[in-house]
C-alpha cells in the first residue's frame, strides 16, 4: 500500500503542470456549481419546490434570493446548506429516504435574518396574502 502512494506522490511530482490545472479546473468547476445552484431558477426547478417558488416570485421578496434567507451565514454555513441539498437530491433521485434523511430542512428562516433587512418595529402584526394570514409576532418571539 504504501508503494502505491509513493508511486502517485512521485507521478504527481513528476507532472506538476497537470496536477495543477487539474486542480484549479476543479475548483473554478467547483465554484461554477456552487453558484449555479444558489439562485431560485435552480431552487424552483424541483416539482416539490413549485408552490413555494411560484408564492415566492409573486411576492414582496421577488428580488431577494433564496440563499439570501435559507442559507446559513459564512463559508461554512454555505457548505452546510450544499450539503443538505445534495442530502435533498439524494432523496429526491433516489425517491427512498431513510430515517436519518428526513429531518428538519433548511425552510425554517431564523428571525434575525429577516431582521437584516426589515426594523422589527415596521413589520405589520399581520398580513394576509391569498387567504393566507401570516403573524410576524410569534416568529420574532421566537427567535
Amino acid at each position: 500500500m504504501r508503494e502505491r502512494i509513493r508511486r502517485v506522490l512521485a507521478w504527481a511530482w513528476r507532472h506538476k503542470p497537470v496536477v495543477l490545472g487539474l486542480v484549479v479546473l476543479g475548483l473554478v468547476g467547483l465554484a461554477f456549481m456552487m453558484h449555479q445552484t444558489s439562485g431560485p431558477a435552480f431552487c424552483g426547478s424541483c416539482h416539490e419546490m413549485g408552490y413555494e417558488h411560484r408564492t415566492w416570485s409573486a411576492s414582496s421578496h421577488s428580488k431577494v434570493t433564496c440563499d439570501h434567507c435559507h442559507y446559513h451565514p459564512g463559508v461554512v454555513g454555505m457548505i452546510r446548506t450544499k450539503m443538505h441539498g445534495l442530502r435533498e437530491a439524494h432523496v429526491h433521485l433516489t425517491e427512498r429516504p431513510t430515517e436519518s434523511e428526513i429531518g428538519p430542512g433548511i425552510a425554517e428562516v431564523p428571525s434575525e435574518r429577516c431582521l437584516e433587512c426589515h426594523e422589527e418595529t415596521k413589520l405589520p402584526d399581520e398580513i394576509t396574502y391569498h387567504l393566507l394570514r401570516h403573524t410576524h409576532k410569534k416568529h420574532l418571539d421566537r427567535g
